[in-house]
């Protein structure tokens, strides 16, 4: 009969097991091992509570028996008892010195102490008992991963999983270390057969889950979630979990009521917030979001996270961002996220004075607010430079998160200007763009060669005619000032501005891919320059703006298209703006390029640029369309001259409005957006060789050499 609940307890058939053991108490009442076993039944069963007097009743019938105190140690340890846990292991190896399972689960209790001496004691003596127990040598790896030789303990978990290959404790522990090692298919093998010798192991389960989901396998992850959710439905990571995998399904409705619920039981979630904000946002739901976060507000008005949520909300609108700031103070007048928040706000309307008294007693608080020091760094600035360098390199110091440092580090190189430490200045910005995400390889820039002239040629005695309206180009190389004048141009309404390529890369036209090799010889022209023209009319029409003039902005210009434009969009006009190539070198290294062009090091990018005005000054040699050639060295103050250039150039019926471009003359703080015209100077030292190979490009633009 006992037989019978042991085979039942091992096929985890634990109802049948049950009620076996019952039976066989009945029958025996006085067989110690009958009260045992209807203790592991209950216990396996979801009964600890009367599996304990089982225990209880077992260990008055055999006290001599240690088996029977280490099962009751096990429940006790299940309860979170270990101090009676600790006791029962004494009890059972005082009884018998060499119960291996004692040692074990005593050895397990003083890691958890972080007691590693007497661990390693307790799994000395286990290891003069059964040096080759699976056990033992699993426990053997968690000391040797507590003290962070993590290989030895692989190899003992996996001679321990060689040894016993069956055995769930041991399969667990060696897919929890194969995943903690990131080697989540390992893991899995391990979790699937520990779940097999026992298949209601929710740990087992969240393991498997979480093994999948690094191996990107999302539906099979799905499928374990829904057991766990079964298994464990008020467990409010798993709610939060599931309505991560609705949002990535696109089932928007469920990974809203999700994070719904999981936020009304916890309004301050970081998750369940950041998910809901995605889809309010998103989905241009931010009504809804406005008042689901009020209602959480108000059970929880001390809730910061919450605050910064509905803020975001109103960005861009500042009548209710000022809104929000205010009934945010008025609940947590001493928030310090609320005062960092109030003192960028009015850093952003020009209020400097306000914003530095504000984030002054952001940084009162313990926490380290990023925000407020960025902004006393950039009121520090004004008055004492050496100051702000020296909050900016703490703050560069302690920065982990990429962007955050990118943009330290900006400040800083900003910072080390001012304060005349030109050389620093150079270094710290080269190190701002190499945490820049998402650039692009400057492109390749080919010799000017004598199939450049043929082509040339035969593109001007073309008679080619245009099709569609043709387009007005735009370009500028990195540091140019590109951006003010696109900033013009889209504030005009007549014909409208293409920025899309600043932003990706889904156009995949000539201009795009910058394949010009079939483009150079003459007797291809024609058929290349037709399929040019359509992947250029396609890129367009998809943005809806077919046969539509408009003005495309480039990110690339090679001087081997020019002769595919003439063939291919006859009529085509285009607009360069250009400044001294000296200070667009040193404009390009504090801040970047809106091409998003990697900064390849100063000699690399004097090269590049030298290389892309020499492309340029071919155009301007070999008139194959119209030109206008913008120097906005100075835009603050030549704005209404080249708005009238532009004007005459694109034949527009009215002046364009500088409003959005001066927007751009003004950064954070009060500072400039770029560097001034001639600022190169500063830096002839430090600069010379790079600003030696673009000096002649300078002095045929007709900027002085000096």
């Amino acid at each position: 009969m006992l037989d019978d609940v042991k085979d039942a307890l091992r096929r985890h058939e634990t109802g049948e097991a049950l009620a076996k053991a019952r039976a066989a108490v009945q029958a025996q009442p006085g067989n110690a091992e009958a009260h045992h076993l209807l203790g592991l039944a209950l216990r396996a069963d979801g009964h600890p509570d009367n599996a304990r007097a089982s225990f209880d009743q077992a260990i008055a019938l055999a006290p001599h028996n240690a088996a029977y105190q280490v099962s009751a140690a096990g429940l006790s340890l299940a309860e979170g008892d270990r101090a009676r846990a600790q006791q029962e292991l004494d009890a059972a190896i005082a009884v018998d010195p060499n119960q291996v399972a004692a040692y074990v689960m005593a050895a397990h209790l003083a890691l958890t102490r972080g007691e590693m001496a007497e661990a390693e004691r307790l799994l000395k003596l286990a290891t003069l008992i059964n040096p080759n127990h699976p056990h033992v040598m699993v426990t053997l790896g968690h000391l040797e991963t507590q003290r962070g030789n993590h290989d030895d303990a692989m190899k003992l978990y996996s001679d321990a999983a060689a040894a016993a290959l069956d055995d769930t404790l041991v399969l667990s522990a060696l897919a929890h270390a194969y995943l903690a090692r990131g080697n989540a298919a390992f893991a899995e093998q391990a979790y699937r057969r520990a779940l097999l010798g026992d298949p209601k192991q929710v740990v087992l389960r969240r393991g498997l889950f979480e093994a999948l989901r690094m191996q990107g396998r999302m539906d099979d992850a799905a499928v374990e979630l829904v057991q766990l959710r079964r298994d464990l439905p008020d467990d409010i990571n798993l709610l939060q979990l599931s309505g991560e995998f609705a949002l990535h399904d696109g089932q928007i409705d469920d990974a809203i009521r999700a994070f719904r619920a999981v936020l009304d039981q916890q309004p301050r979630h970081p998750r369940a917030l950041a998910g809901a904000m995605s889809i309010w946002q998103r989905e241009q739901q931010e009504q809804q979001g406005r008042l689901v976060l009020d209602t959480l507000l108000e059970s929880d008005p001390q809730a910061d996270s919450v605050w910064e949520a509905r803020f975001a909300l109103e960005v861009g609108q500042s009548d209710a961002s000022r809104a929000v700031l205010e009934r945010w103070l008025a609940a947590m007048p001493e928030s310090a996220s609320a005062l960092e928040m109030s003192a960028q706000v009015q850093e952003a309307e020009g209020n400097l004075s306000e914003a530095e008294a504000l984030a002054d007693r952001a940084m009162a608080q313990p926490a380290l607010r990023l925000g407020a020091e960025l902004v006393k760094a950039r009121a520090q600035l004004h008055a004492d430079p050496a100051a702000s360098v020296q909050r900016l390199e703490y703050l560069a110091g302690i920065v982990t998160d990429r962007q955050q440092k990118r943009a330290v580090l900006g400040w800083l190189g900003y910072a080390c200007d001012r304060a005349g430490r030109f050389a620093q200045a150079i270094d710290v910005w080269q190190q701002a763009q190499a945490l820049e995400d998402g650039n692009l390889e400057p492109p390749m820039l080919g010799d000017i060669d004598g199939d450049l002239e043929r082509a040339a040629a035969s593109a001007q005695d073309s008679s080619a005619e245009m099709k569609d309206v043709p387009p007005v180009l735009l370009w500028g190389p990195p540091g140019s000032g590109v951006e003010r004048v696109a900033a013009i141009l889209r504030a005009q309404s007549e014909i409208p501005l293409l920025d899309d390529r600043m932003r990706d890369t889904r156009r995949r036209d000539g201009f795009q891919t910058g394949d010009f090799s079939h483009l150079l010889h003459p007797d291809r022209e024609v058929g290349a320059a037709e399929a040019f023209a359509h992947y250029w009319r396609q890129g367009v029409a998809e943005l809806g703006y077919a046969n539509v003039a408009v003005i495309d902005w480039l990110r690339r210009w090679d001087a081997r298209l020019a002769p595919a434009v003439r063939r291919a969009l006859p009529g085509s006009k285009m607009i360069v703006a250009v400044r001294d190539p000296r200070d667009m070198l040193l404009n390009w290294i504090a801040y970047g390029s809106p091409s998003r062009f990697t900064f390849p090091g100063v000699l690399a990018a004097s090269n590049w640029l030298a290389m892309s005005l020499v492309h340029l000054g071919w155009l301007s040699d070999h008139p194959l369309f119209d030109l206008c050639l913008l120097q906005v060295d100075e835009i603050d103050d030549s704005a209404p001259e080249l708005t009238q250039q532009l004007q005459q150039f694109l034949r527009l019926n009215e002046t364009p409005s500088t409003i959005l471009s001066d927007r751009l003359k003004t950064a954070q703080g009060g500072h400039p957006s770029r560097l001034p015209a001639g600022h190169w100077r500063a830096y002839r030292d430090v600069l010379a060789e790079a600003f030696k190979r673009l000096t002649p490009m300078a002095e045929r633009l007709g900027y002085p050499v000096e």
